[in-house]
């Protein structure tokens, strides 16, 4: 009896799970049929915003592109999807990485983090004027400079009465090299030699030429720097040349007695103005020099030497310094 009825419960636990399972599939087919929930619905048919741009992908198969059946706002059933059979539109973001503006501050970073060199492009010019290095992967060596003047600001009336000024009053340098060239011009005036001269006659005599060496200075600054500068446009100064080689700033400095910058455009023009001013502190100096020497013959020597003199100026300024 007892017996029976376990068997009689064993068979009846077995349908009863017989009969779950059977339940339980037939739900869950059920489920998969009708499609999502109503919260599934809304996460479907509403996609992220992610406040870009978005593509938008259709997934429809190519032979519903065609037909005329109406499209299921929902979504695609979990069956349909396996199908192929219906309609759908995925919105997808799109892709907004690298953001632009992230390039902008990197470019403006390593800009403002430069050493001040300027950027220029691979297969630009070099800044020196080179076309890139060498074949040899040395940089190509520059040539040398062009013979131009340094450009510099044009000097007004004003100051070019200042540098006459100067060059001619402001001590020691006139007076002491107007000392000199008195003693020099002494001692090589033959035809002022003298038997048993002493030393105070020597003195004397060299003072005398001192001071017509220093008349004649003052004379031809007045010009050269002042006047004629002024009345040419010219700049009177002794600009530094652009060359490193000797024999290049050699041949520079004495070039500078007859070329000179023009004030208007800054290139090299004839040095009219220490030419003529020279020639014209020449001829009048005639008021103050001897009897013997006022001739045409003396005026041009004094001017020749006055432009000799000037070259070895430029040379000691071109190699020494200074303007």
């Amino acid at each position: 009896m007892r017996n029976n009825l376990a068997r009689f419960r064993v068979k009846l636990f077995l349908l009863a799970s017989v009969a779950g399972c059977q339940i339980l599939i037939t739900s869950t087919a059920a489920v998969a049929a009708e499609g999502p929930s109503g919260r599934e619905k809304d996460s479907i048919s509403k996609p992220l915003n992610f406040q870009a741009p978005v593509a938008v992908m259709d997934l429809r198969a190519p032979e519903r592109e065609k037909s005329d059946a109406p499209v299921n706002p929902v979504g695609p059933r979990k069956g349909e999807i396996f199908r192929g059979s219906s309609q759908t539109a995925v919105a997808v973001p799109a892709s907004t990485w690298p953001d632009p503006a992230l390039f902008l501050e990197l470019r403006a970073s390593d800009d403002s983090g430069m050493s001040g060199t300027a950027p220029r492009a691979a297969d630009g010019p070099a800044p020196n004027g080179n076309n890139g290095p060498a074949p040899n992967g040395n940089q190509a060596q520059p040539r040398e400079k062009p013979s131009t003047v340094a450009s510099t600001a044009p000097m007004t009336a004003r100051e070019k009465f200042e540098l006459f000024a100067t060059k001619s009053f402001k001590p020691p340098a006139p007076y002491a090299l107007s000392i000199l060239s008195g003693v020099w011009d002494e001692a090589i005036d033959s035809k002022h030699k003298k038997p048993h001269r002493s030393a105070g006659d020597f003195a004397a005599d060299s003072l005398t030429h001192a001071a017509r060496s220093y008349a004649f200075r003052v004379t031809s600054n007045f010009f050269e720097k002042f006047a004629y500068a002024s009345l040419f446009k010219q700049d009177p100064r002794y600009h530094h040349s652009p060359y490193t080689g000797f024999g290049s700033r050699l041949k520079y400095a004495v070039t500078r007695v007859f070329v000179t910058q023009g004030d208007n455009n800054g290139k090299n023009e004839f040095n009219v103005s220490f030419l003529f001013g020279g020639l014209t502190a020449a001829t009048i100096s005639n008021v103050w020099e001897p009897t013997r020497n006022q001739n045409g013959a003396d005026t041009l020597i004094r001017f020749g030497t006055h432009v000799g003199l000037k070259a070895l100026s430029n040379i000691l300024s071109e190699l020494i310094g200074g303007q």
